[in-house]
């Protein structure tokens, strides 16, 4: 009888360890997926920010990008208005100082007309 004892108590031992092994290994997977969520939520959070830094970044962008569009329209009128002072005066060197100063009023007044700042009016 001490024998069946003795062998029960090693099989209850055996049933013990293999139960502990099996909680072992549910509870390393469950850390092993702990760790895999915490790295998918630090990765989300890095998204997050990135995405919280390029929304930032957008309103200044298009205010120059805006800028940029209105320098080429003012680059476009003084070309017209250089294109219509020869057209009228030719390329004759010798124009005349009135013509030369209706030019550079014509280009002044150009410039003047749109704002390349941060939105303020001309004065």
């Amino acid at each position: 009888m001490a024998i069946d004892a003795h062998k029960a108590r090693a099989d209850q031992q055996e049933a013990r360890a293999a139960a502990a092994e099996e909680v072992l290994a549910v509870f390393a997977r469950n850390v092993e997926e702990y760790d895999q969520l915490a790295e998918r939520a630090a990765q989300g959070q890095r998204d997050s920010d990135v995405l919280k830094e390029i929304r930032r970044r957008i309103p200044p962008l298009e205010r120059q990008a805006e800028r940029g569009r209105i320098a080429e329209a003012k680059e476009a009128e003084v070309r017209e208005v250089l294109r219509t002072f020869f057209v009228v005066h030719g390329n004759n060197s010798a124009a005349s100082m009135t013509g030369a100063r209706d030019l550079a009023e014509g280009i002044r007044q150009v410039l003047d007309r749109v704002p390349l700042g941060g939105g303020e009016e001309p004065s």
